[in-house]
Protein backbone atom coordinates (compact mmCIF):
# COMPACT_ATOMS: atom_id res chain seq x y z
CA UNK A 1 0.00 0.00 0.00
CA UNK A 2 0.86 3.57 0.65
CA UNK A 3 3.35 2.91 3.21
CA UNK A 4 5.25 0.40 0.77
CA UNK A 5 5.11 2.94 -2.28
CA UNK A 6 6.97 5.53 0.03
CA UNK A 7 9.42 2.89 0.64
CA UNK A 8 10.43 2.13 -2.41
CA UNK A 9 10.50 5.91 -3.33
CA UNK A 10 12.42 6.71 -0.95
CA UNK A 11 15.10 3.71 -2.31
CA UNK A 12 18.15 4.99 -4.17
CA UNK A 13 18.92 3.73 -8.36
CA UNK A 14 16.29 2.77 -10.87
CA UNK A 15 14.20 1.04 -8.79
CA UNK A 16 12.69 3.65 -6.73
CA UNK A 17 11.21 4.85 -10.16
CA UNK A 18 9.47 1.34 -10.26
CA UNK A 19 5.87 1.68 -11.71
CA UNK A 20 3.42 1.04 -9.09
CA UNK A 21 -0.22 1.54 -9.73
CA UNK A 22 -3.07 0.60 -7.00
CA UNK A 23 -5.62 -2.37 -6.94
CA UNK A 24 -8.24 -1.06 -4.64
CA UNK A 25 -11.28 -2.02 -2.97
CA UNK A 26 -11.17 2.10 -1.71
CA UNK A 27 -13.17 3.94 -3.77
CA UNK A 28 -13.79 6.67 -1.78
CA UNK A 29 -13.67 10.33 -3.39
CA UNK A 30 -10.11 11.10 -1.74
CA UNK A 31 -8.52 7.70 -2.27
CA UNK A 32 -6.84 8.62 -5.07
CA UNK A 33 -5.44 11.42 -4.46
CA UNK A 34 -4.05 9.78 -1.19
CA UNK A 35 -2.40 6.67 -3.63
CA UNK A 36 -1.08 9.55 -6.11
CA UNK A 37 0.50 11.74 -3.29
CA UNK A 38 1.83 8.62 -1.91
CA UNK A 39 4.05 8.35 -4.73
CA UNK A 40 1.62 5.89 -7.17
CA UNK A 41 1.47 6.41 -10.63
CA UNK A 42 -1.73 4.92 -11.00
CA UNK A 43 -5.60 4.06 -9.57
CA UNK A 44 -7.46 1.56 -10.21
CA UNK A 45 -10.77 0.44 -8.12
CA UNK A 46 -12.11 -2.91 -7.53
CA UNK A 47 -13.95 -4.47 -8.98
CA UNK A 48 -11.03 -4.20 -12.02
CA UNK A 49 -12.14 -3.38 -15.41
CA UNK A 50 -10.01 -5.02 -18.00
CA UNK A 51 -9.38 -2.12 -19.99
CA UNK A 52 -9.17 0.93 -17.06
CA UNK A 53 -6.24 -1.41 -15.61
CA UNK A 54 -4.71 -1.51 -19.18
CA UNK A 55 -4.54 2.17 -19.50
CA UNK A 56 -3.37 2.93 -16.24
CA UNK A 57 -0.58 0.61 -16.86
CA UNK A 58 0.11 2.34 -20.31
CA UNK A 59 -0.08 5.62 -18.49
CA UNK A 60 2.33 4.79 -16.29
CA UNK A 61 4.65 3.29 -18.89
CA UNK A 62 4.72 6.68 -20.89
CA UNK A 63 7.78 7.72 -21.46
CA UNK A 64 9.70 4.75 -20.58
CA UNK A 65 12.43 3.40 -22.46
CA UNK A 66 11.50 -0.08 -23.01
CA UNK A 67 14.55 -2.74 -21.76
Amino acid sequence: GTDATKAIRGLSGAIADIPIIALTADIMEDAKSTYMAAGMNGYVGKPIDPDELADAIADAMEGRASA
